[in-house]
């Protein structure tokens, strides 16, 4: 299926039009597939309304449909986090998420809901409730998570864009993994107002893109002009993280990939520093995650037990066995962190580092090893709350991984300026 980009939406045809295409672009997909990754679809008639209403409001979105992760509210529609019980337990959402409302107000159309890992608690979209979203052009790998759904319906075409949310790296997986371009941002309130939170103190929001120009483009209407990057300024740290686990021929793709971005390499003692609370970030993030989680879950996380994927349930429930001293240490560490990146933004405009330390895998790989290794590469700016662009590297035999740019808090406006187009 050829991807349509925002720009041909915005010169489609009209409302039943752009709702027959929609239509089509679906019915195209293999129904096991879209059944582990489309977690709701309104009536058969709604696209057609919504893209009514959308044209005739107008906005420099106007007709462009899009898929929102099933955490974001949207009113009239169940959000369920992927989970079995969530609406039980939480009020049927009456008003729609910040970000979806921000959206519809620039003409777009939330055309359904997309599947995750349970819980937004997972780099894989395994789900034992709704099935593994498979990767877009490799069925036999994980599209990656938590904003597995997403990723696959930018991967596969079937909508121009897609909403996520970044926790500890759960838009920067997805799209390493599917060679789609992605952001994180730190703006507003757009992760809290609507949102189910995961971790609220690491909750970003962002979406998923298929080209660098259709990601500039959303960063443009949606948080305001590019400012401007020194190219002396963006430095790049490729030595790989986890060298016993990384691969030599994506090693070399990065490391070119950046070359390309006319990123220059990171001096050696910042390197040398980043490395070493790299390697000391997954434990602390963790430590601070799960607690954060175990106060949302709290009221409902023991008697519905049986319910949750019993991995995800693991990750909550262990923030009750954190010692203080623990808790302390974690809390000292992300100041070690905030503190390294402070003076890193005095020398640089930009960070650039991979991603992931592997392509997308199969499920059966997803372990505790897998997960910490994609830990050291993203908790860094979790823990900063920094945002981050991922921009996709492609592998030989059409694997791909991907280099996040990594930018001060207050500069998402540097992120349009680098996705290459």
């Amino acid at each position: 299926m050829v991807p349509l980009s925002i720009d041909d939406w915005l010169h489609a045809d009209g409302a039943a039009e752009r709702a027959a295409a929609l239509r089509a672009r679906f019915d195209a997909l293999a129904p096991a597939e879209r059944a582990t990754a489309i977690a709701f679809l309104p009536p058969a008639d709604a696209w057609e309304q919504a893209f009514a209403a959308a044209l005739e409001r107008g906005g420099p979105l106007a007709g462009v449909p899009y898929f929102a992760k099933d955490l974001y509210d949207v009113a009239g529609w169940p959000t369920a986090a992927s989970s079995r019980f969530l609406t039980e337990e939480r009020t049927a959402p009456r008003a729609d998420a910040a970000l979806v409302r921000d959206l519809s107000a620039r003409g777009a159309v939330c055309a359904g809901k997309t599947h995750l890992h349970e819980f937004a608690y997972g780099f894989s979209g395994v789900n034992p409730h709704f099935g593994t979203v498979p990767h877009p052009l490799f069925a036999d790998r994980v599209a990656g998570g938590s904003s597995s759904g997403s990723a696959w319906a930018v991967g596969k075409g079937l909508v121009p864009f897609a909403l996520g949310t970044d926790t500890g790296g759960s838009i920067r997986v997805p799209a390493a993994f599917c060679g789609l371009y992605g952001v994180r941002l730190t703006h507003g309130d757009w992760a809290r107002d609507g949102c189910f939170p995961l971790a609220p103190g690491f909750d970003t929001a962002g979406w998923f893109t298929a080209s660098g120009a259709d990601m500039a483009r959303l960063l443009r209407i949606m948080t305001g002009p590019p400012e401007s990057v020194r190219s002396e300024r963006v430095f790049a740290l490729t030595d790989p993280l986890t060298p016993d686990e990384t691969d030599p021929a994506f090693h070399s793709a990065h490391v070119s990939a950046a070359r390309t971005m006319g990123a220059a390499p990171v001096p050696a003692d910042i390197a040398r520093d980043f490395m070493h609370l790299a390697a000391e970030a997954p434990a602390h993030f963790a430590v601070l995650q799960s607690a954060e989680a175990l106060q949302i879950h709290a009221s409902w996380i023991d008697r519905r037990k049986p319910l949750y994927d019993p991995a995800v349930w693991q990750r909550i429930a262990r923030a009750r066995d954190w010692t203080p001293r623990q808790i302390d240490d974690a809390g000292a560490f992300r100041q070690r962190m905030d503190a390294f990146f402070a003076a890193l933004w005095r020398e640089a405009d930009a960070l650039v580092l991979p991603a992931t330390p592997f392509p997308a895998h199969r499920a059966d790989d997803d372990d505790d090893a897998a997960r910490g290794a994609i830990l050291r590469h993203t908790a860094p700016a979790s823990l900063a709350r920094l945002p981050a662009l991922t921009v996709p590297v492609p592998l030989p035999g059409g694997l791909s991984g991907g280099l996040q740019v990594l930018v001060p808090h207050e500069a998402e406006g540097r992120l349009a300026a680098l996705c290459g187009t």
